[in-house]
């Protein structure tokens, strides 16, 4: 979200310093991975849509813009247990905003893409226009557009604190002190800790450790793109197992279980992985894809989660210069470039062409 947000502001013609404790991109941020899922037809809220559409949009363009391929349309294809509830909202969500999106049986979702599997008694939908992203290289592109903009990105320079001042707002850091009219606290499963070294006060976000994982199929060609999507199947209340395509040049697939992990702190979480968080995801990965290989690699990533799972973009509440971009919960890179420009308007203009109340911290009041 940093450098989206400074890609912005910067294209807009603002004096940008984005700073961030570590490398851009980096491997202890929520953004790592190697592949995130863009989707419209939202099941979590509709408040989502309108922003996923201009995303979209701006994923395609930033594309251009780069030369580089960050996003790539595959369709994705969910899948809900009989009650479950992904299936439903994401076809609700869709046919409200005009998302294409297609119903299936199990039977059929299996004859078109071979390499997935359901339950006799799910409820499976096809989003022809869902696909892949690749956070770290559009994490590079955008902090390059940004630089290509005036902006400067300091790096490996962590914010001791951030006071407000009668010439705007007054950031301090290991290295030096800068001064700027305006700052926006976007430091992920850190932001909490920016804020409250700072004397703000911030809404609860907690950091959480999540496990990622990536699988090598003996016959690969059965999941390249255009023959194995994207896939998402409801696991559960609040649990999500998915996976993605090999991507090009690659010989192993990302899988994972969206679902909220054990509460740590950032700065000492374990990173080591454990059987038993490969064993989280590669039982119900082998559920629903056919002849996946084996688990190749794993990694620990941490989230930072608000307390309701939505994001929050606000002013920092006692506070009329410091902002807020924080919270995303897991489910929030693919809105990366839509989060820039709604950030510079609410900064800028004060307002943003999008209805974000439901981003707003006062929910938690």
């Amino acid at each position: 979200m940093g450098t989206a947000i400074a890609m912005t502001m910067a294209r807009r013609g603002a004096a940008v310093l984005a700073l961030d404790r570590d490398a851009v991109p980096n491997t202890r941020s929520e953004h790592f991975g190697e592949a995130r899922m863009l989707r419209t037809a939202y099941y979590e809220h509709d408040a989502y849509v309108p922003l996923l559409k201009r995303s979209r949009e701006l994923w395609l363009s930033l594309n251009a813009l780069s030369g580089r391929d960050l996003y790539t349309e595959t369709g994705a294809v969910y899948g809900s247990f009989a009650g479950g509830e992904v299936v439903p909202r994401s076809i609700e969500s869709a046919r409200t905003h005009g998302v294409p999106i297609e119903e299936m049986t199990p039977t059929r979702a299996s004859e078109r893409f071979e390499t997935l599997r359901f339950g006799a008694d799910w409820s499976v939908a096809y989003e022809p226009l869902a696909g892949v992203l690749r956070p770290e290289a559009a994490v590079e592109s955008m902090a390059c557009l940004a630089r290509d903009a005036g902006a400067s990105i300091g790096t490996f320079e962590p914010v001791l604190a951030i006071r407000e001042a009668a010439e705007g707002v007054r950031v301090t850091t290991e290295r030096a002190e800068y001064v700027g009219k305006a700052a926006v606290v976007c430091a992920g499963a850190w932001s909490a800790r920016v804020l409250s070294a700072s004397g703000l006060r911030p809404p609860r976000i907690s950091a959480t450790r999540q496990a990622i994982g990536w699988m090598k199929p003996a016959c690969p060609e059965r999941f390249v793109i255009g023959r194995h999507p994207c896939w998402a199947a409801e696991d559960g209340p609040g649990s999500l197992l998915y996976g993605f395509p090999l991507l090009t040049g690659a010989a192993e697939f990302r899988v994972a279980r969206h679902r909220r992990g054990s509460e740590v702190d950032p700065d000492t979480v374990d990173r080591a992985v454990a059987t038993s968080d490969v064993a989280d995801f590669e039982g119900g990965v082998r559920r629903h894809v056919v002849e996946p290989g084996e688990v190749s690699r794993a990694a620990i990533a941490c989230y930072s989660n608000s307390v309701d799972g939505h994001f929050l973009i606000d002013r920092v509440p006692g506070s009329e210069r410091v902002w807020l971009a924080s919270g995303f919960s897991g489910h929030g890179f693919k809105f990366a470039p839509v989060i820039g420009e709604v950030v510079a308007g609410l900064v800028f203009d004060g307002r943003c062409g999008f209805d974000v109340t439901r981003f707003e911290v006062a929910r938690f009041a």
